[in-house]
């Protein structure tokens, strides 16, 4: 109840502010001539705030845990009000009728009043007053229960909550024995755990939170090794003594969420072998015209619930099978012991460079050799986002941990392809991946996809 009303009161601000930003923009453009109470301006009104909040949305600027970062809260309004306004604009431009506001100042006032309100009220009014809510009781913070085994740290976690009550989470004491603070998350209503981890790599990190996510709370990590991860990472929301914090949701996944995400896979994916045919033939030509072998790559890959299926790619390499050695190699590259250097940049992704073919180069570092696995998708066995699908070797040195991935179907694209792609060490990729299973959502799905985009084309990480 408390979290519903707190979130009421964001978006009331929000509603109001984009009110006030459109009073403003047509009374400064057309002066007391104007005439609130038409339907035109209230059918723009209402289009503009439903669009403007669905992309707050999708921005993750309705997580309450962006108050806690200024600086990626500022700019996720910049961003997502320039995006409202642009769509804003070319809908006016192609129906130029009742549904048109017919002003282009209106338009550029309406973007401008909007992010001075939005980066004054939200990013600086809205916690303060939650603050205060919080403060004066008039709402209560959940508890949540703090792990650590470092006793003297417990003053400057319990100093961070009290300066962002607006979080409206209540840290409690749990240095005790496994089975005392179990006993107190029964009895004593707790909805978080802050795991204050210790651990010195990722490998022991993953361990940890496979521990204690199985305790069904949302689980929010302190760990320096977080740092590792790129602050535009999801779940990434604070700080405390220089350690970052990551929330790791642990909630199960409805059965409408794999059904929307099944259609979704079925109706991209066959669209987009339709259109993509000509490049699919141009590029088979390339393939067959300048190198030996057949065009397509066929492997066997495990997927969801750890069952094996075919898997396809373009071929981009000549040469016998060499999965003995890229065996060894990979077992190197768990121990963080393998590394090359491509172009000038230390990778650690498994490959030999030197049997890439000319057409095969191009076609990795535009990843278009992994579109084939569109045909993966049409058959259920991948879906578009998901943890890369695994080779039989990789997971026999796969511990308790990694082995979530498989609780997810594989995907052509991922959290890892997005944030990390060649440049991640093994438990890093791992932990990522980890954090999309234990986190996935439609919300999530589809920041990732299009976020995909950017780096492909700007050939980030692939090669």
């Amino acid at each position: 109840m408390q979290e519903k009303i707190r979130r009421l009161i964001v978006i009331t601000t929000d509603i109001l502010i984009i009110f006030c930003s459109f009073v403003l923009s047509l009374k400064i453009r057309f002066g007391s001539s104007i005439n609130l109470n038409t339907n035109s301006l209230m059918l723009n009104y209402i289009f503009f705030t439903v669009m403007l909040m669905v992309i707050f949305y999708m921005k993750g600027i309705y997580n309450i845990r962006i108050f806690n970062k200024p600086k990626t809260h500022f700019y996720g309004i910049l961003s997502s009000v320039t995006v409202g306004v642009l769509v804003f604009a070319l809908v006016q431009f192609f129906t130029k009728s009742f549904f048109a506001v017919q002003s282009r100042l209106v338009i550029v006032l309406l973007g401008f009043f909007q992010l001075v309100l939005f980066s004054t009220v939200r990013v600086f009014v809205v916690p303060k007053f939650l603050n205060f809510l919080y403060s004066a009781n008039v709402l209560k913070r959940k508890n949540m229960l703090v792990i650590s085994k470092k006793t003297d740290k417990y003053d400057e976690i319990i100093k961070f909550f009290d300066r962002n009550r607006f979080l409206g989470l209540q840290p409690m004491n749990g240095f005790k024995t496994r089975e005392e603070f179990e006993k107190l998350i029964r009895e004593d209503n707790i909805r978080e755990i802050l795991l204050d981890s210790s651990s010195e790599n990722f490998s022991d990190l993953g361990e940890e939170i496979e521990d204690y996510s199985r305790l069904g709370r949302e689980l929010t990590i302190k760990s320096k090794l977080l740092k590792d991860l790129p602050d535009s990472f999801p779940g990434m929301w604070g700080e405390i003594e220089k350690d970052h914090l990551i929330l790791f949701q642990n909630k199960e996944k409805p059965l409408v969420k794999k059904i929307l995400t099944r259609i979704i896979d079925i109706i991209i994916a066959g669209v987009s072998l339709i259109i993509l045919l000509p490049l699919f033939l141009g590029v088979g030509l390339l393939i067959k015209l300048t190198s030996k072998g057949p065009v397509f790559f066929k492997q066997r890959r495990m997927g969801y619930k750890g069952r094996e299926f075919t898997f396809y790619k373009f071929r981009s390499m000549r040469g016998k099978d060499d999965s003995q050695d890229r065996a060894k190699q990979f077992k190197k590259y768990v121990e963080d012991k393998h590394s090359m250097n491509i172009n000038g940049k230390k990778v650690v992704k498994v490959v030999d460079e030197n049997r890439i073919t000319f057409i095969g180069k191009i076609i990795r570092k535009l990843s278009i050799d992994e579109l084939p696995q569109l045909i993966n998708v049409l058959k259920g066995e991948m879906s578009l986002v998901g943890p890369r699908p695994s080779l039989p070797y990789e997971v026999e040195l796969y511990k308790q941990w990694h082995k979530a991935r498989f609780d997810v179907k594989p995907g052509l694209t991922g959290i890892w392809q997005v944030y990390g792609r060649s440049s991640s060490h093994f438990n890093v990729a791992m932990f990522m991946d980890y954090y999309y299973v234990q986190n996935s959502s439609m919300h999530l799905d589809i920041n990732l996809i299009l976020k995909t985009f950017p780096v492909i084309f700007g050939g980030i990480g692939g090669y």
